[in-house]
């Protein structure tokens, strides 16, 4: 009997559906009912960043994350601007 493979899935395991291609995933999801890639428009539908979830892994080098934080860093002059 040979031991068991660690990259077979069992039945039980679900992939996510409608998985993006390489070059526009911005995150991989670990959970294990619905592991994989993830687009930004599923990122935005699951609501992974609101909820914080902690099987959500970002890959760091996406422009995405780029974008988000010039975003984030533009609406937070802008807002001080305004109460100062």
């Amino acid at each position: 009997m040979s031991p068991k493979n660690p990259y077979v899935l069992g039945a039980s395991h679900k992939f996510m559906k409608n998985q993006p291609c390489g070059r526009n995933a911005v995150a991989y999801c670990h959970l294990n009912a619905h592991k994989g890639a993830l687009s930004k428009n599923m990122l935005k539908q699951h609501q992974c960043l609101a909820k914080q979830c902690p099987f959500l892994e970002k890959y760091e080098d996406h422009p995405y994350w780029k974008e988000r934080a010039r975003k984030k860093a533009e609406a937070k002059a802008a807002k001080k601007q305004i109460y100062s």
